[in-house]
């Protein structure tokens, strides 16, 4: 039984009273030989080593006799209790196994032991399943580790973190469900992974290996919570990130900065302003960057900055574009009721052509100009330096109208509100109930005006301006703080703007209306 045990890998079992066992017989003094003996219900023939051997005496030899087999109580399915047990001591025996041969012969004799676990009935498969939890369950093939860092599918090698299920044990899947192996990794799983990645490196940058796993798993969550890109806000993907833990508490998500470190995603920034030079332009204070192999889609899924928000962000005080506690120059803007519904029936009430021309010829003399232009801008504007990758879009030929008022605090609200009766006060207004504006709507998806220290764009479809949503579908960015800095960071962005001497610094208005190839629909 001894010999028998120790190439199992376990300890011997058993004691002088409760497991049947007698007491040593003892030899000269050059040789000791232990001679045991055992009650029949505290053993199981040699046939049953691997499943018994850690909590049951082992019988030396075989019974190939059916009748004493029966007799002696071994034909019968060994209890769950046993088994788990076994399958514990086995784990906890060969967590990390260097012993190649050993190795062969778990690798043989592991789906019996599962096969046995898998035949019990379900009420006690989910006793031995609750006595199991925690425990290094699984075998992976070098060892065995616990059923919740085993998934049974997934395309990276991750160990020795996490560990997909060989194919070879796929028969016992409803087993190693039953002890907790997933059918793929969660996001809080990934998460985990990262903070014991960096608990390994101690601050320092990551190793080569470390490295490649740690922007695997960035990329394996960002599929988790689905890299949208294209304006989500932080607060939607911090939300995004939970909902795919199941709602459970994460650990803080770290991510690669350009060196390597592994860093909180809040504390980083992906860069999409390649144009400018020094990191921190436009910005207070140290600016890190995201690792180069984490694409923009990515970061942002991740919570990870962007770099031309947080220059926004960087000039306000007040509202900055999904990034909290932030404040200042940028807010969020926009007419915030259920739009694209709304402004379809709005704008039936109003012909297209020049009805769009009479429209904003109205809106120049309700605010009390005396000049109102027109201009046609043929022109393709510059899409290196925009406000976000979805403004390029709209860097084409465009509608232009000035006039030489400005608007009031009274019209940046009323603009805001569609449908609100704003001008029944106001007989000298002939537009009607401020709905004209959007006329406008027939020719851009995307229009936009500056009037006195702002700028103001609408979107409707919350897909174009960074941080729109259907909440606030627009910007309104306050060109009198930070109002140069934003200039020269964003220059193909305002230079649309460059008419009827405007420098986007002197108290006028103008309207800029982009030709729409997107349907308004």
């Amino acid at each position: 039984q001894q010999q028998q045990q120790q190439q199992v890998g376990v300890e011997p079992t058993g004691n002088n009273s409760a497991g049947g066992m007698a007491a040593a017989v003892q030899g000269n003094s050059k040789q000791q030989q232990l001679q045991r003996l055992a009650a029949p219900c505290a053993a199981r023939p040699g046939s049953d080593l691997w499943l018994v051997s850690a909590v049951m005496s082992v019988v030396d030899g075989d019974c190939r006799s059916p009748v004493m087999l029966a007799g002696l109580g071994w034909s019968s399915q060994l209890p769950g209790a046993i088994l788990a047990s076994q399958l514990a001591a086995l784990g906890a025996a060969h967590r990390n196994l260097q012993d190649a041969a050993l190795a062969q012969k778990l690798a043989r004799v592991v789906p019996v032991l599962y096969g046995a676990l898998a035949a019990l009935p379900q009420q006690e498969l989910a006793a031995a399943a609750a006595v199991l939890e925690g425990q290094p369950t699984v075998w992976v093939g070098n060892g065995f580790v616990p059923a919740e860092r085993v998934a049974f599918k997934g395309g990276l090698d991750l160990s020795p973190h996490l560990y997909v299920l060989p194919l070879e044990l796929s028969p016992f899947r409803e087993l190693l469900a039953a002890l907790g192996a997933q059918e793929a990794f969660s996001a809080a799983q990934y998460t985990t992974l990262l903070q014991d990645l960096s608990t390994e490196a101690a601050g320092q940058p990551l190793a080569p290996q470390q490295l490649a796993q740690a922007l695997a798993v960035v990329q394996a969550v960002a599929d988790v919570v689905g890299a949208s890109g294209g304006g989500a806000t932080a607060g939607i993907r911090a939300g995004n990130v939970a909902a795919a833990a199941g709602g459970k508490h994460m650990e803080v998500l770290l991510v690669p900065d350009e060196k390597g470190v592994l860093r909180p995603a809040a504390e980083l920034a992906y860069d999409d302003a390649p144009w400018l030079d020094a990191p921190t332009a436009g910005l207070e204070g140290e600016l890190r960057l995201v690792h180069p192999r984490v694409s923009a889609p990515v970061a942002e899924a991740l919570g990870v900055a962007s770099r031309r928000r947080l220059m926004l962000a960087a000039s306000a005080d007040c509202l900055a574009l999904g990034l909290a506690g932030a404040g200042g120059a940028v807010e969020a803007f926009g007419q915030s009721e259920a739009l694209t519904t709304r402004l379809r029936h709005i704008i039936q009430d109003y012909p297209e052509g020049p009805g769009v021309l009479l429209e904003l010829v109205q809106n120049a003399d309700d605010a009390g100009a005396s000049r109102a232009c027109f201009l046609l801008d043929a022109r393709q504007h510059g899409t290196s330096s925009l406000l976000g990758p979805g403004m390029a879009a709209w860097q084409g030929p465009a509608l232009l109208a000035f006039n030489d008022a400005m608007f009031s605090p009274g019209d940046f609200a009323a603009i805001a509100r569609i449908g609100q009766d704003g001008k029944m006060a106001q007989p000298a207004a002939i537009g009607r109930f401020g709905l004209g504006f959007n006329a406008v709507y027939h020719l851009t998806d995307l229009p936009s005006f500056v009037s006195g220290q702002h700028l103001v764009l609408f979107d409707p479809h919350a897909k174009y301006l960074p941080g729109a949503s259907a909440a606030q579908p627009g910007l309104r960015i306050n060109l009198s703080r930070g109002g140069s800095n934003l200039l020269r960071q964003f220059p193909d962005a305002f230079s649309p703007y460059m008419h009827f001497g405007c420098s986007m610094e002197v108290r006028r208005r103008w309207w800029r209306v982009w030709w729409c190839w997107v349907s308004c629909g």
